[in-house]
């Protein structure tokens, strides 16, 4: 699809799904091949993935969970303030002493996480999921305002 039909969806978080496609096939391991733009919509899509499949709680035991800084700056950039706020609130329960490039001392914190800490987690989901169409729209909106900043996608 090209960049244009995907900024010309209706649903901005279909926008955001098919403007993140074909960065995921170029992204790998290694973020530094995407421009900035694009590891801004990167960072937010993979975001809303793992949340939406597991909660905060995947996203940080999964591999894309040492890329948290780079989502709460993508999440800043877009102006979704409140949604960054809700992933440093979740990272501070994962425990911001975990190095976030050991995937298994990050995925052993989040094994080894209290019934309290699981319940804070959940709550930040649903607080997550409240604010998803309006963060897709701004992630759309920052697509558009950055669109020559999209490499590799047909323009037409």
């Amino acid at each position: 699809m090209s960049l244009e039909r995907a900024l010309a969806l209706p649903d901005p978080e279909d926008s955001v799904d098919a403007l993140a496609d074909p960065l995921w096939h170029r992204v790998e391991d290694d973020w530094t091949g995407l421009s900035s733009a694009e590891q801004v919509i990167f960072s937010i899509w993979s975001l809303k993935v793992e949340v939406c499949n597991g909660g905060l709680a995947q996203f940080f035991f999964n591999a894309v969970g040492e890329a948290a800084p780079q989502v709460l700056d993508g999440l800043k950039q877009i102006g979704a303030y409140r949604v960054a706020e809700i992933l440093e609130r979740a990272w501070r329960v994962i425990g911001t002493d975990v190095p976030l490039l050991n995937w298994r001392a990050r995925q052993a914190r989040v094994d080894a996480l209290a019934s309290f800490d699981r319940d804070q987690l959940r709550a930040l989901d649903d607080e997550f999921y409240d604010l998803l169409a309006d963060t897709m729209q701004k992630a759309r909106a920052f697509a558009v305002a950055h669109r020559r900043e999209f490499r590799d996608v047909p323009n037409t």
